[in-house]
């Protein structure tokens, strides 16, 4: 008997224009295109900055490499996913979206069938397409980064798709409780080697962490060969995809 979702909670982040009225927009519109409970979680710079685990990425500011982004490398990402999800119950679903420059008008896809199939799944970690590899463009390119994190790995590994985290899904159980863990301890993870956390030494930051624990834990991913990788930060295109197909489940896979 296929469970019945309790919850949706939409996690969303913004710091500044444009990306506080897309927020917004998401927030405006995403209640016409579920037929379930939802929840947002709506987070500032200001109410990160008064959260007990924001302690933890003050410091990052004062680091200055290639992601740096707003400065926080966008480490935040990790821990608003993190507080949301230990609040998760049985049968809730966590559904995190950047708030995008480039796609910018809110939801006009049902995000049901989507959210079904992560509870189904346990995970729907992100997307990849096969014109995106990880030693491209300073993606995840430092194999030695990948040596830390997965000691398993080869050379081999950065011929291989990178992992979009623009939008991901996960409901509550061991293994992703692990990946979370994982996610912020690798994070912030420091050594003789790396003198600054391993966040910074790539251009996509936390996602780069993101992608070695997708690989480590064999998670599912969505992949449709007709999209590109910059097509699937376009939450609506994919949920697109997936409710017109018939067979959604054929768009999701597993990475080797």
């Amino acid at each position: 008997m296929e469970e019945k979702i309790s919850t949706i909670h939409i996690v969303l982040f913004a710091y500044g224009e444009p990306f506080e009225s897309v927020k917004q927009r998401m927030i405006d519109s995403v209640y016409k295109y579920s037929n379930n409970k939802l929840k947002i979680h709506d987070y500032t710079i200001e109410k990160i900055k008064t959260c007990e685990w924001f302690k933890q990425i003050e410091g990052l500011p004062s680091v200055h490499k290639i992601g740096r982004r707003d400065g926080y490398y966008c480490a935040y990402k990790i821990f608003c996913v993190n507080e949301v999800y230990e609040q998760l119950e049985k049968n809730d679903v966590l559904f995190y979206l950047d708030c995008s420059q480039y796609y910018k008008d809110g939801f006009t896809e049902s995000i049901d069938k989507l959210c079904s199939i992560a509870l189904e799944k346990g995970i729907i970690a992100g997307s990849s397409a096969s014109d995106i590899k990880h030693h491209q463009f300073s993606l995840c390119h430092k194999f030695n980064v990948w040596k830390t994190v997965l000691p398993e790995c080869d050379l081999s590994i950065l011929q291989k798709p990178h992992i979009l985290a623009a939008w991901f899904l996960l409901s509550k159980n061991n293994t992703n409780t692990q990946f979370m863990k994982e996610w912020i301890y690798w994070a912030l993870y420091t050594n003789e080697e790396f003198k600054d956390p391993l966040i910074t030494e790539h251009l996509t930051v936390d996602q780069s962490i993101f992608n070695m624990l997708v690989y480590r834990y064999k998670l599912p991913i969505y992949f449709n060969k007709s999209n590109t990788h910059l097509q699937n930060k376009d939450y609506n295109r994919v949920l697109r995809s997936i409710n017109n197909s018939p067979n959604p489940y054929e768009l999701f896979t597993i990475l080797d």
